[in-house]
């Protein structure tokens, strides 16, 4: 017989012991070839200790399992009995979510976040996502939250190179249930602004830190958002309302086309000059948070203002 583990594959049981988990999330599990404990024969008593040993040791019950060739429940039972607390084994996320939800400078900035780069599994399982780099501003968005979460750091292969990524996730009904409810965090092509956003300087940030650009070429300030044309067109909108006085016989924004997936099609909004000049003023000046990074870049444009 089969069962599932997480990571990548193995070639036989005998790698079991250099196996290392790479996601705690059930939509990467995977079967593979390596044959559980037969059924019927217990624990020794010295596999018994090993496993309160482990876990004593900050290893991992996924590990644990992994290592000693059992089951993950097999593991759990007799750390149970060794009345031992469990690490976020089925540990409840508490969020206060009438504090996240009241948008504040903060909370409009994470749902802005949550927005471009949030996604809700099927499980109602939350994941926020980031390149490695970025990983401190992870821990800001658990320490806005208020909650106790490990980042995890994965190895991801695109064209030949790696790429450190970093991640949370979590599950808290109250929390994807208002999400889902405000839009913001439902696939690409549904997603909804509220209105109460709309023309909120510290959600849009958020949007551009999580799927936006900007920068300088020769001179040339530039803004760019990359999206689903919805979310484009509602901060043209806003965009908009920042250009007074700035005369421009050119369009007032470009909207193209990049790229068309299955079922849902994805755009790009660029400014550039003034106006992008403008827009990063409004955006990036005076506030408490933004991803450091960009935070460098539009300082470097606006002490050229």
């Amino acid at each position: 017989p089969r069962r599932w583990i997480r990571g990548p594959p193995l070639k036989f049981a005998g790698e079991v012991e250099k196996h290392q988990p790479c996601v705690d999330s059930p939509s990467f599990l995977r079967y593979d070839l390596v044959m559980p404990r037969p059924h019927g024969i217990p624990l020794t008593p010295q596999e018994r200790a090993r496993i309160v040993e482990l876990y004593k040791s900050e290893v991992g019950a996924k590990d644990i399992a992994i290592q000693m060739n059992v089951l993950l429940k097999t593991v759990y039972r007799h750390l149970h009995k060794a009345n031992l607390t469990l690490n976020g084994r089925r540990g409840k996320i508490v969020i206060d979510c009438k504090d996240i939800f009241n948008f504040n400078e903060q909370s409009a900035y994470w749902m802005g976040f949550i927005l471009a780069d949030g996604y809700l599994s099927q499980y109602k399982q939350f994941f926020l996502q980031l390149a490695g780099r970025d990983a401190d501003h992870l821990r800001k968005f658990i320490e806005f939250l208020r909650i106790e979460r490990k980042i995890s750091i994965r190895i991801n292969k695109r064209a030949n190179k790696e790429h450190l990524s970093a991640r949370i996730w979590f599950c808290n009904k109250a929390f994807t249930d208002q999400l889902n409810t405000l839009g913001i965090c439902r696939r690409k092509q549904s997603r909804i602004i509220p209105d109460t956003l709309k023309d909120n300087r510290h959600f849009w940030r958020g949007v551009i830190d999580g799927d936006g650009h900007i920068g300088e070429t020769n001179g040339i300030y530039r803004l760019t958002l990359v999206g689903d044309q919805t979310v484009l067109n509602s901060f043209s909108i806003f965009a908009q309302r920042q250009f007074d006085g700035i005369k421009s016989t050119r369009r007032p924004f470009l909207l193209n086309r990049v790229t068309k997936r299955i079922g849902e099609s994805i755009c790009r909004l660029q400014f550039h000059r003034q106006k992008a000049a403008r827009l990063i003023h409004c955006l990036y000046a005076n506030h408490s948070i933004s991803l450091a990074r960009k935070q460098i870049v539009a300082d470097r444009i606006m002490n050229r203002l």
